[in-house]
């Protein structure tokens, strides 16, 4: 029995920085395979479905690992956002906005930075990498009212700003998901819960 819904699944392969075929082909599959087999046409192999869950960062179980900081993209559509968070942190989770360590929102270093969300529960931790958003888009807004399982806004402990900083040298590692835990939850650590 898959520990994890189709529905899940693809909302994960949405987001995830690999290509739905890089991602087949990780687990030694056809992306069309993996497409009927979300359509009901087909099954997967109880083994190849076991790889795609690793390839996907989660356990055979089905939930997020641990070790690591899972990096995800999300464009103008919260959806799949949506999906995940409320299957893959059951119990709810904080987050908080992300941005380039500068002087001011106006800062020129930022003027072509996409926004980064930090999620966690204290123990599972995503970071979600925007894409498409610019002065024309009209993205959904990652909050609690589109994502219920995302009860808690952080806000930075001593000066109360709703967007936590990043020094301006890790953010481009951040992006790419280059970032170990410590650091991620050293900088989530200087939050406080937004009342």
């Amino acid at each position: 029995m898959n520990p994890v819904s189709i529905e899940v699944l693809d909302a994960l392969m949405t987001m995830s920085t690999k290509t739905r075929k890089a991602l087949a082909e990780g687990v030694g599959l056809k992306a069309q395979n993996i497409a009927n087999a979300f359509r009901g046409d087909r099954t997967l192999p109880k083994a190849k479905l076991a790889e795609l869950l690793v390839e996907l960062g989660l356990t055979q179980q089905g939930s997020l690992r641990e070790d690591m900081v899972h990096l995800w993209k999300l464009g103008l559509k919260v959806d799949p956002l949506r999906v995940a968070v409320t299957a893959l942190f059951p119990r709810g989770a904080s987050y908080a906005g992300l941005w380039r360590e500068g002087a001011n929102p106006f800062d020129l270093h930022r003027t072509f930075d996409q926004p980064l969300i930090g999620i966690t529960d204290g123990h599972r931790r995503v970071l979600v990498r925007t894409e498409g958003y610019g002065l024309l888009s009209n993205p959904e807004p990652v909050n609690s009212a589109t994502i219920p399982n995302l009860r808690n806004r952080l806000v930075h402990a001593k000066t109360g700003h709703p967007m936590l900083e990043i020094p301006s040298k890790r953010f481009r590692f951040w992006e790419r998901g280059e970032i170990e835990t410590a650091e991620f939850d050293a900088l989530l650590s200087a939050t406080t819960v937004k009342k």
